[in-house]
């Protein structure tokens, strides 16, 4: 009985062996599989491309135009889309026939629009379909005249889990605490999320939740906050989650141990190696034992690029010491810790306060480049507690995200976010400020400007700003004048023409254009107005491409209405004309319009660039922009102007040889014929506007008249009064000035001419003629006749003064093409007081439009 009974527990005991034996096989396989598929996702997470590529494609030597074509693709190779009806863009160096394109795309999805820009060198792949989120799609681009096949993979993200979260809390499907319980999670055990909340869209950085949740904590339930614990205190805390994660290594899925005593053992076992300190700065890196070659490679960056000191020397301050805090890692060195997360990195503050001291997660999963920009990252935020952890996002991860390019220009990981920076279906660089989705990382563009077109150093210098003052207080109390900052920022990210490169890169310069690109508007000769309505939030930009296709025989004139835009003065304007050619670069902030003519060889234009930039930080705005194109303006015209001048000129002299008293009197009949070129013309003030091409003059005839009486000085004796009169005519003349502009004005009910202006022009006329003089002395008197030749004498046709004075008794209306006008001026010289001259003028003047040719 006994030996039935051993051998009944020995078969038993071969039975429990043989099931712990699959049991165990089950576990670690499944484990196993577990772990292949989380590295699988974080290869994937690795894969932060940048946001567009150049590929230059090599042929032989019998094909020239294929070695030099180069195409970039957004999104390019191996990267990603954020949204399911994202556009794909593919931009070439040279033009290329429609015909010579084709493309074809797998997983297939339906309704695909093609549309070209840029005169052949820019394809728009529009679908009415929404991909597929999580999707990986391949895309083949094929242009056939150049023998040429590109394929590009990429995926597609949806919202990421913090979106999630953020859009159900909004919508009170989840409450307060639950949204603050499934962001932590989100970053530490984002496995344990609900389904709906899980998303394949990478967390980038914790820092900013972590900071907010220290803000927002004392509003949690106690139960909430005990929940949360295992979060909330640093990785070598016997409660911290990552000891949990560790532990539960050795247990069953099913949440159960079949070596409950071997499990509990393991929860007393040192987890981590012994740390790796910097030499370089006072840092020190923790791993577990597995990850020792992650830490030594995370060591080599912080010291071979001398993160710590560079950043040190940049802020002007060390990160707050930890030396007094409890679970500090032993000392008061910054601390790294080497764990599994749901983000990148974090830098999690120790203290509720500002200023705190704190310390540093880092994915381990990370690699390479990956791995040296984030830590980079995290590290450049524990240097901004030192002033403010709480400070806006925008400009928390902003700056946080230009550290890693500070750092490293090799390794751009930060561009994948670029396009997060702009709004590309409103063409707009988006709110500086925004904290919406990646846009704070986007915005690092921001201040790779400020380091880059201001003095060096000037990010620590607004950080030491932010210790009393937001953000953007602290960046006008650095720069002084944030509307010409905006305003200098929205046109240099432009990125064509002129602007176009301003951001070099150790991988080429920065691509700007491709991710706002612009609002196209086309003019044509059969439309005549266009009024482009737009949204301009605080601290925006919208960009336009103004294409001319009108026929300038047709349709001369074209006008850009800014008086919607001139109403708010905080909005600037700033244009590029014919950014592909020449580049005339002009600033038209506040001005209510700019007409050009493009019958005129220097006015014409293909396109003109605007940048339309909001400094306000509070206001958005809804306003537009009108173009007109007609052919009232800008027509040229021939023009007869008869003028007639009377000047009475009279002066009063005395000095140590007496005294003298001067009369002239001139009348003088001029003829000119301009050649005019309208400018334009306004409806609603219905005035029109000229340049004088050219002018002459036909004719000139003239009278002159002296009458002149001097007297001795009282105290002399024998003196001699002199009396002559004398009379004479124009003989010749020259042209001296000319006029240069034209304007006509009328009244808008009746259409009278209201005003007339007409730049001065001047002529030297000679005149002849004959003197002659009576002398009276004491004790003779005589008479002489002689010739009159005075010379050369400058001679206003239009005087400026009595041009004013016709200007207001101008008679005609707009249907005729004949006004006359005509008034009186009177001029005294402020040192001759006795001294004057009046001018009296009147004129006639034809204008004849031409039709163009």
């Amino acid at each position: 009985m006994r030996e039935n009974s051993f051998r009944f527990l020995l078969r038993r005991r071969r039975y429990f062996v043989l099931l712990l034996t699959i049991s165990i096989f089950i576990i670690f396989f499944g484990c196993r599989k577990e772990s292949e598929k989380a590295s699988g996702l974080e290869k994937e997470k690795e894969k932060q491309p940048a946001v567009s590529e150049i590929i230059e494609v090599k042929a032989g030597p019998k094909d020239k135009r294929a070695r030099e074509l180069k195409i970039t693709t957004v999104p390019q190779d191996g990267g990603f889309v954020r949204r399911a009806d994202q556009s794909i863009y593919v931009y070439l160096s040279q033009p290329v026939e429609k015909a010579d394109f084709s493309f074809d795309i797998y997983p297939e999805v339906e309704g695909w629009k093609t549309e070209w820009a840029r005169g052949g060198r820019v394809v728009i792949l529009k679908h009415e379909s929404l991909f597929q989120i999580g999707q990986v799609y391949d895309l083949t681009l094929t242009i056939a005249s150049f023998k040429l096949k590109k394929q590009v993979k990429f995926r597609v993200y949806g919202p990421s889990s913090l979106e999630l979260i953020n859009r159900d809390e909004a919508e009170a499907r989840i409450d307060f605490d639950q949204a603050w319980l499934f962001r932590l999670q989100a970053l530490f055990e984002p496995s344990r999320l609900p389904e709906r909340y899980r998303s394949q869209t990478p967390l980038v950085c914790g820092t900013r939740v972590m900071a907010k949740f220290k803000q927002i904590k004392a509003r949690l339930k106690p139960q909430t906050i005990q929940r949360l614990r295992s979060y909330l205190v640093p990785p070598t805390h016997p409660e911290s989650v990552f000891s949990r994660l560790q532990n539960s290594e050795t247990a069953s899925p099913a949440g159960f141990s079949l070596f409950p005593q071997l499990s509990a053992q393991s929860r007393g076992r040192k987890i981590w190696g012994e740390p790796l300190v910097c030499k370089s700065a006072p840092l020190k890196i923790w791993y577990k034992k597995d990850d020792k070659k992650v830490a030594e490679e995370a060591r080599r960056y912080l010291d071979s690029e001398n993160m710590y000191s560079r950043f040190q020397s940049l802020m002007g301050q060390e990160p707050p010491s930890d030396s007094g805090e409890r679970d500090n890692g032993g000392d008061g060195y910054l601390d790294f810790y080497l764990v599994r997360l749901g983000d990148n990195g974090q830098c999690v503050s120790y203290q509720d306060t500002p200023v705190s001291p704190s310390y540093i997660l880092i994915n381990r999963t990370l690699r390479g480049g990956k791995l040296l920009a984030t830590l980079a990252h995290e590290l450049f935020h524990s240097f901004q507690f030192a002033f403010d952890q709480f400070e806006d996002e925008w400009w928390v991860e902003g700056t946080a995200t230009w550290a890693e390019d500070f750092i490293d220009q090799n390794h751009n990981d930060e561009q994948q976010f670029i396009p997060d920076a702009f709004f590309f279906e409103e063409n707009r660089l988006e709110t500086i400020n925004s904290d919406e989705g990646f846009h704070p990382y986007g915005i690092y563009l921001f201040p790779l400007y400020l380091d880059k077109f201001y003095e060096e150093g000037l990010i620590g210098d607004v950080w030491q700003a932010c210790a009393s003052l937001q953000s953007l207080s602290a960046v006008e109390n650095v720069v002084q004048d944030w509307k010409e900052l905006l305003k200098d920022f929205a046109y240099k990210c432009l990125d064509i023409g002129p602007t176009e490169a301003l951001y070099p890169d150790a991988g080429g310069p920065l691509q700007l254009f491709v991710h706002h690109w612009a609002k196209e508007v086309v003019l044509k000769s059969d439309k005549t107005n266009y009024e482009i309505e737009f949204n301009l939030p605080p601290l925006s930009a919208t960009y336009f491409l103004i294409q001319n296709r009108c026929d300038a025989k047709i349709t001369p004139h074209i006008e850009f209405d800014l008086r919607g835009i001139k109403a708010f003065n905080w909005i600037t304007v700033q244009v590029i004309i014919d950014p592909e050619g020449e580049a005339q670069e002009e600033d038209w902030t506040g001005r209510e319009k700019r007409s050009f003519c493009v019958n005129k060889e220097e006015e014409k234009f293909d396109e003109i660039a605007l940048v339309v930039a909001s400094s306000d930080k509070n206001n958005p705005v809804r306003t537009s922009l009108r173009i007109n194109v007609d052919a009232k303006g800008c027509l040229q015209a021939d023009a007869t102007l008869d003028w007639t001048i009377e000047i009475d000129r009279r002066d009063k002299h005395q000095d140590e040889y007496g005294s003298r008293n001067n009369r002239a009197e001139i009348r003088a009949v001029a003829r000119a014929q301009l050649k005019l070129q309208e400018t334009y013309v306004d409806d609603e003030e219905i005035s029109a506007h000229y340049d004088v091409l050219s002018w002459g003059i036909t004719s000139v005839t003239g009278t002159a008249q002296i009458d002149t009486e001097s007297h001795p000085s009282p105290g002399s004796k024998g003196g001699c009064v002199t009396r002559c009169q004398g009379s004479g005519s124009v003989v010749r003349w020259k042209k001296e000035d000319a006029p240069r502009d034209l304007s006509i004005t009328y009244e808008k009910k009746s259409g009278r001419v209201k005003s007339v202006v007409l730049s001065p022009a001047a002529a030297i006329i000679y005149w002849q003629g004959s003197t002659e003089c009576e002398h009276i002395c004491p004790d003779r008197s005589w008479t002489t006749t002689e010739p009159w030749v005075p010379d050369w004498e400058y001679f206003p046709l239009l005087h400026w003064g009595a041009f004013k004075e016709t200007a207001e008794s101008a008679r005609g209306n707009i249907k005729s093409s004949t006004i006359t006008g005509g008034g009186t001026y009177q001029f005294v010289p402020p040192q001759s007081p006795e001294s004057t001259t009046t001018l009296k003028a009147s004129y006639t003047l034809k204008i004849k439009r031409k039709k163009n040719n």
